[in-house]
């Protein structure tokens, strides 16, 4: 697979997966002003998934991250940028450093997204019909998106990994796969059991 050149990467405790969209906040100059670049350029970033530690002081990554590009963004009164970013690619992270600035850079290859795969047995309708509960009753879970894509388990099984607060151990072996299969699998086992509000986290 072809390598990227480095790429800035913003590494988040929050799981951000192709087609996934998600408002980031962005604190530093330094950052502003590159994601101003980059949006200019239309140039890729990098979401990388901490394992360890917290945004400021990343311990441990996953292996896998995901492309992502800003599809919007806003200024709010006291000048702060705020964007939207959604996946675009999976990718797995060659090697990643942070610069003088405290940002972080990456160099990737490219690995497949997971095919698209349509619901047409009632075994699997469970998984879209339990994030369509979900979607009602916590509108503001999936308001990012124009549409919803209930139909496809893809979709749907890489918006339920976003959601859920699965341990950080766990996701590794979800999300570093080449296909969804894995992750359905876990998924059917761990949505039945699971009885707290799903929240923005």
């Amino acid at each position: 697979m072809t390598s990227y050149n480095p790429l800035l990467m913003i590494p988040l405790k929050t799981l951000v997966l192709p087609k996934g969209r998600l408002k980031l906040r962005l604190p530093s100059e330094a950052l502003r002003h590159h994601i101003t670049t980059m949006m200019a350029s239309g140039q890729p970033l990098v979401i990388g998934l901490i394992l360890r530690g917290n945004n400021r002081t990343p311990r441990k990554l996953a292996n896998h991250a995901t492309l992502a590009k800003v599809i919007d963004f806003s200024v709010d009164e006291n000048g702060a940028l705020a964007i939207i970013v959604e996946g675009q690619q999976r990718v797995s992270l060659d090697t990643h450093w942070q610069d003088t600035d405290h940002l972080f850079w990456a160099e990737t290859s490219l690995q497949p997204n997971w095919e698209p795969i349509m619901v047409n047995d009632h075994h699997y309708r469970y998984l879209p019909a339990k994030l369509q509960q979900v979607a009602s009753a916590y509108p503001q879970l999936l308001s990012l998106y124009d549409e919803h894509q209930f139909d496809d388990l893809s979709w749907v099984c890489q918006r339920w990994l976003e959601l859920l607060p699965i341990e950080a151990d766990t996701l590794p072996s979800l999300i570093e796969q080449d296909n969804l299969l894995p992750a359905m699998s876990f998924l059917f086992q761990y949505i039945p059991k699971y009885r707290q509000p799903i929240t923005l986290h």
